[in-house]
């Protein structure tokens, strides 16, 4: 980790009743460092970058347990060091691993007849973006947005056929999300 103010340590003791803690940094020159449960963050990828979210009551933050792993951000008291965020460790390199590799972007079609169950097909898949442009060119403003080959939904009366098309990206295969176009805007 470059940034100096980012540190890690072991949960060494946790009350839950009074919902703080004390960890023991990696770098001993630290000494006990104070922790709240209040700090605690969820972090995921954020463009480039990491976001720190507040938990809420969908995604709640578990309760540490004595020898997890954490890194936090270090903040100087009068009674000395504090966990000013933190979160869990095994949480922030899964995010790191999702930002240092680029992501790989699909596109899916799914194809519903009436009283049949959905097709998926993979249309296209790829981290290259210049490649996908060409070969589904984004109209240029103002056009008409049925003359986009990737437009979000058609449907077929004669057929009964429902055709969408859908954005995903991934950094590893089971954590596929969806997505906004990446095409860029003309």
């Amino acid at each position: 980790m470059s940034n100096p103010h980012v540190k890690s340590g072991t949960v060494e003791e946790f009350r839950n009743e009074r919902r703080f803690g004390f960890l023991k940094p990696d770098d001993s020159r630290l000494g006990q460092v104070f922790f709240h449960m209040n700090e605690g963050r969820l972090v995921k990828p954020g463009g480039r970058t990491f976001l720190y979210v507040e938990s809420t009551g969908e995604f709640p933050l578990r309760v540490p347990q004595v020898s997890d792993r954490i890194i936090f951000r270090s903040m100087i008291t009068d009674r000395g060091y504090r966990a000013q965020f933190w979160c869990y460790e095994e949480d922030y390199w899964r995010v790191a691993m999702m930002l240092a590799i680029p992501p790989i972007y699909r596109v899916v079609r799914r194809t519903v007849r009436d009283g049949e169950e959905p097709v998926i097909q993979i249309v296209w898949t790829g981290g290259d973006l210049a490649a996908l442009q060409k070969r589904f060119p984004r109209p240029p403003r103002g056009a008409d947005p049925d003359s986009d080959p990737l437009i979000g939904c058609h449907y077929d009366s004669r057929t009964k056929t429902l055709i969408q098309h859908s954005w995903s990206c991934w950094h590893v295969p089971e954590q596929s999300i969806s997505c906004k176009d990446p095409r860029p805007e003309n």
